[in-house]
């Protein structure tokens, strides 16, 4: 009949018809491979004329895989770069929250499959995060905020193609963190096999022991990444940070001096120093007494020095 005829890991449909002059029909080929490699079957079409036709249909299974070829233009040395699902791991440098770091990832399509993926970040809890202060401040990790991305987080990796990723780290606080980022490839075969009222599949190729044919399709992990970095402080330097005035001060005069205040740090940060009180011997303040820095920035203040009194002069200021 028109069931077809099965040559695992081939069905060809339909097995048997019947023509009239000047008709035509279609004859559809399923190939759904249990194996890899190069396969091949062979059949005859028997006419009613006693005429025997040999046919042979040949398909070639490949294993959807990706090759992790370099991280940051370095490129990855073997065994890594053999694995057909890669998993690695990359740690970023210390940097101050509020700033961000990326790292670049690049994959390639080892076969000529198109594959459609997306990336899951899953961000996990480190003895830091999970302490009651960080909780009050920022809330969850991975819920209220998200420390490292992926980009693009969706789309389609081209046959034969290469995929580059933008992996970003963006601390919040200073204190470790710690993600796994998943790699997901949609609509793969699984190694289990769907029901027999799944309407996706044809009847025929949910036939028991007809290979990969019966087998449900779903979304699978091709690739991780271990994710992990460290949020440190902000780290400013004042030069000179000890102001020597070395002449005899009068009272009543302001004696000006400048000190340098650099942003060593790849986050903003914002300033403030104390207010010294005006004693009846000294007066000092810094000007301006807040500052905001940019990233990396350096600025100048002034420091002035009116004293009231003939008396030494030691002041020690916080910022």
């Amino acid at each position: 009949g028109r069931s077809g005829a099965l040559l695992p890991p081939f069905v060809v449909t339909p097995s048997q018809w019947e023509l009239g002059p000047g008709e035509s029909i279609d004859v559809t080929v399923d190939f759904a491979p249990e194996e890899h490699g190069l396969l091949e079957r062979g059949f005859r079409l028997v006419c009613d004329n006693c005429s025997v036709h040999a046919y042979s249909v040949r398909g070639h299974a490949l294993i959807p895989s990706l090759q992790l070829c370099s991280i940051d233009t370095l490129p990855i040395p073997r065994p890594l770069s053999d694995a057909l699902r890669p998993s690695t791991a990359l740690a970023f440098q210390p940097i101050a929250p509020g700033a961000s770091s990326r790292k670049t990832l690049v994959l390639k399509n080892r076969t000529p499959l198109g594959m459609a993926y997306h990336w899951e970040v899953v961000h996990e809890d480190t003895p830091h995060t999970e302490k009651e202060e960080y909780l009050k401040r920022h809330g969850k990790v991975g819920v209220t905020h998200k420390v490292f991305s992926v980009s693009p987080a969706e789309g389609n990796i081209d046959p034969s193609g290469t995929l580059s990723l933008d992996i970003t780290f963006s601390p919040t606080g200073s204190v470790l963190y710690h993600a796994t980022a998943r790699l997901i490839v949609h609509h793969l075969p699984a190694p289990d096999h769907a029901a027999h009222n799944d309407a996706s599949l044809p009847a025929e190729l949910l036939t028991p022991g007809f290979g990969a044919a019966g087998h449900a399709y779903r979304d699978e992990e091709v690739a991780r990444v271990d994710l992990r970095g460290f949020g440190s402080e902000v780290r400013v330097i004042m030069e000179p940070q000890i102001l020597m005035v070395a002449e005899r001060l009068s009272v009543g005069n302001t004696y000006t001096r400048t000190v340098k205040v650099k942003n060593d740090s790849g986050a903003p940060t914002e300033l403030s120093w104390e207010r010294y009180p005006e004693l009846l011997y000294q007066a000092v303040r810094v000007v301006p007494d807040r500052l905001t820095l940019g990233p990396h920035e350096e600025k100048t203040i002034k420091v002035e020095i009116r004293p009231k009194v003939v008396a030494p002069l030691v002041v020690s200021i916080g910022c």
